[in-house]
């Protein structure tokens, strides 16, 4: 999703950083409802839960730079006018 909206040439919607956002907090709500997850810092969470929050805190800054970076180039007056 990030790789798509980022090599749009369009204007950026603000849904894909928005649902990052959401699943930075919803990744760990969603671990700790699971029946028999280990105590957070598991080799578990090591091999995959913290890669996953990675990725996705990655995806919502490489989104929120993307998004400020096209909305300055947009609103910026042309050279010239």
């Amino acid at each position: 999703m990030v790789l798509r909206v980022t090599a749009s040439p369009d204007a950026i919607n603000l849904i894909p950083l928005s649902l990052c956002v959401a699943l930075i907090f919803g990744l760990p709500a969603l671990r700790n409802v699971q029946p028999g997850v280990p105590a957070v810092g598991a080799l578990s969470d090591y091999i995959s839960f913290i890669w996953a929050e990675f990725i996705v805190a990655t995806s919502a800054v490489v989104l929120a730079w993307t998004w400020i970076i096209r909305s300055n180039r947009e609103g910026a007056p042309k050279r010239g006018q």
